[in-house]
C-alpha cells in the first residue's frame, strides 16, 4: 500500500535566483522568526499585498491627508472605493504604450 503524500510533497515548486546576500538575509530572518526559509519567503510574499492594494493605500493616504478639502473624513467606505478606482486607473495607465 502506497503511503499518503505530505502536503509539502503536493505543493507546487518554483525555483528562483536570488541576488547576492538575499539568501543570507532570508535565512537570518527565518531563524529570528522561528520559520523555515520557505515559510519566511511565503510570509513575505503574502504580506506584500497586490500592486492594486499598494496603489489604493497610497491614494487613500493622500485622500485622508486632505480629507477636509475632499470632504471624505466622514465617509471611509466612499474614500476606500475611490482609492481603488484610482488604483485601477493607475494599473490601466501602466498598460498604455507611450
Amino acid at each position: 500500500m502506497a503511503r499518503e503524500q505530505y502536503p509539502s510533497e503536493k505543493a507546487e515548486r518554483f525555483q528562483i535566483r536570488l541576488p547576492d546576500g538575499l539568501r543570507e538575509e532570508i535565512r537570518s530572518a527565518a531563524e529570528r522568526n522561528g520559520r523555515s526559509m520557505n515559510a519566511e519567503i511565503v510570509h513575505r510574499l503574502q504580506s506584500v499585498g497586490s500592486l492594486r492594494d499598494q496603489f489604493a493605500g497610497q491614494a487613500l493616504s493622500g485622500f485622508l491627508g486632505n480629507s477636509k478639502s475632499l470632504g471624505l473624513q466622514h465617509y471611509p467606505a466612499e474614500a476606500a472605493g475611490a482609492a481603488y478606482r484610482v488604483a485601477d486607473a493607475m494599473i490601466a495607465a501602466r498598460e498604455v504604450k507611450p
